[in-house]
């Protein structure tokens, strides 16, 4: 059996240090990636959008849009699907009103209430108590201009100017 020189040795010995060394920062990337993908609750009582019956009325809310708006008109509502199922526009600022925006900050009450003054919608939809009435002082802020109009289940509301 032939005997390695120093040079393949130094180069074994290299790639094990290397491999350690590439191996050692997998485990704290792993927690990193693990924490940076968990979700967050969908709804503020940490309920998973399959607990909600709210979804099963859906074809009542957007009845309840159609009654009390024109194809024409613009709305907001955390539910966007609802006002494309409705045939609405949904002003771009606030057409994707995720949980993930509100819990990192990159959507604000501040963004909310500018971006309704904005856009003046004719109805506002709120959604089983979820992501628009999880920001502090949105709903307060809602009720100041807007009336409820009409209520399903408690489960959605549409609000119209006064």
């Amino acid at each position: 059996m032939a005997r390695a020189n120093p040079a393949d040795r130094a180069w074994a010995v290299a790639g094990l240090l290397a491999l350690f060394v590439a191996l050692s920062g997998v485990p704290p990337t792993a927690t990193a990636l693990a924490i940076r993908l968990d979700p967050l609750p969908y709804k503020a009582n940490g309920e998973l959008p399959e607990h909600s019956q709210a979804w099963r009325r859906l074809d009542k809310a957007v009845a309840m849009v159609r009654r009390h708006t024109s194809p024409e008109d613009v709305i907001v509502t955390d539910h966007v699907f609802a006002a494309f199922v409705a045939d609405r526009r949904v002003p771009p600022d606030l057409a994707v009103i995720s949980g993930k925006r509100i819990a990192t900050g990159a959507l604000t009450a501040a963004d909310v209430v500018a971006g309704i003054a904005a856009a003046r919608p004719a109805a506002i939809l709120l959604w089983d108590n979820d992501r628009l009435q999880r920001i502090d002082g949105v709903a307060e802020a809602i009720a100041e201009d807007y009336r409820l109009a009409e209520s399903l289940a408690g489960e959605w509301e549409l609000w119209v100017p006064r």
